[in-house]
């Protein structure tokens, strides 16, 4: 069990005798840096391993019989749907649900560092007058542009989200004293540059 994949916890059960099972993903460039198995492919796969110790009859183990399955496709196809039920589809941004998600892990994460964090609410005005002048495909393109201004005026460590219709939520991570103004001028200055590009008049 030098094999860097198995972890070791499971190394530990295995030696007592104990059958397990896992899915992890499999790094062909690690266990070739550890020069365990010839190999020349690169990257990883996921793999599902079952792990069953062959005991003696006096008890100790003589050997163990590991089964192996590729789950590489069935494991990215999760991942994809796990994104999707997690991302508005016309922003690109977090939905509700992802928001939330990735809040909680956040919080956890903010109160064992003791870190501070902002939450900002952001409302688009003028949605309504948007629709009903120049029709959805209008309304939805004020919304990417919107979500546009959020990407630049927020950290790429920041959790932005359109928390639905035109209402956008903000936890800003690790977040300083006075970043309340920083911010704000950064929405403005981010604003109007799409105003006077002539593609959305509107606020924030």
């Amino acid at each position: 069990f030098e094999d860097p994949n198995v972890s070791s916890e499971h190394k530990e059960k295995l030696k007592r005798g104990e059958t397990i099972r896992y899915e992890a993903p499999f790094d062909f460039d690690l266990v070739r840096s550890h020069n365990l198995y010839p190999t020349s492919k690169h990257g990883f796969i996921y793999l599902d391993v079952l792990i069953t110790p062959l005991h003696n009859p006096d008890n100790g183990i003589r050997g163990y019989l590991v089964q192996v399955q590729d789950i590489t496709t069935r494991k990215l196809y999760e991942n994809t749907l796990r994104e999707l039920s997690m991302v508005d589809q016309l922003t690109g941004l977090y939905n509700r649900r992802g928001f939330l998600k990735l809040a909680q892990q956040q919080l956890d994460l903010a109160k064992r560092n003791r870190q501070k964090l902002i939450l900002f609410f952001i409302d688009l005005n003028n949605m309504k007058k948007i629709n009903d002048r120049f029709g959805h495909p209008e309304g939805d393109k004020a919304l990417i542009l919107a979500a546009g201004v959020l990407r630049k005026s927020f950290r790429g460590t920041d959790v932005i989200a359109r928390w639905g219709g035109d209402e956008f939520a903000v936890l800003m991570i690790n977040a300083s004293g006075n970043c309340e103004e920083k911010i704000g001028a950064r929405l403005k200055e981010a604003l109007q540059a799409v105003n006077e590009e002539g593609l959305l008049q509107t606020e924030l």
